[in-house]
């Protein structure tokens, strides 16, 4: 389901501060023996991470093949917090979504999400930001995305059979993906290139 990228060694293109007194850094990866297996396109990833008092991590995908090719891809970003039970997320209230803990039926929910139980799931379509809300210590992070028209989150909890954290850590974190999911796949021709794009910062409520 996650396929190979994430798994891979890639190359340091560059690093420098910028004129905003931020890091770049970017790193590139190409389509090699192994990946060929699993994915018979000539591609190539250039994956650039900017970091400042806000973080954002894009995604550009180049076809470098002779024929189409689709995919689907996500910025798989792992939020640690002090407890999901303390949180909420709002951003995605009311999107239709694919729910992986029932079967795949597709739902709809009005309120705040809250992690109080396994939670998998892909909204779709959406090119919403998503917050997650510290009402308990007055600030949320925010998850800003262009390129995306689906989001993911996860959370195993406990007893789900799809994990082997120790003890209690599931609460540490909740997985909020900035994806190209489902129907939100990228079809690209010869030489085009898709960029899909996260700008992740905190702000006091």
């Amino acid at each position: 389901q996650h396929c190979f990228a994430r798994d891979k060694v890639w190359t340091l293109k560059s690093t420098k501060v910028l004129e905003t007194k931020e890091t770049e850094v970017v790193l590139t990866l190409k389509d090699d023996a192994e990946t060929l297996v699993l994915f018979s396109h000539a591609f190539e990833l250039e994956l650039t991470f900017t970091i400042g008092k806000t973080l954002t991590i894009a995604l550009t995908t180049t076809n470098t093949d002779e024929s189409v090719f689709t995919i689907t891809q996500a910025l798989h970003t792992y939020f640690a917090i002090s407890d999901s039970e303390t949180i909420t997320i709002d951003g995605v209230t009311a999107t239709p979504f694919i729910d992986y803990t029932d079967g795949t039926k597709e739902k709809r929910d009005s309120s705040l999400l809250k992690i109080d139980q396994e939670v998998n799931r892909v909204y779709v379509p959406t090119d919403a930001t998503c917050e997650i809300i510290y009402k308990g210590l007055k600030r949320k992070i925010v998850i800003e995305k262009s390129g995306s028209n689906s989001t993911t989150i996860w959370n195993p909890w406990r007893e789900s059979g799809t994990h082997d954290l120790p003890d209690e850590k599931y609460r540490k974190f909740v997985c909020i993906e900035t994806t190209n999911a489902l129907q939100d796949a990228v079809t690209l021709q010869r030489d085009d290139s898709h960029q899909i794009v996260q700008v992740i910062s905190t702000t006091k409520l």
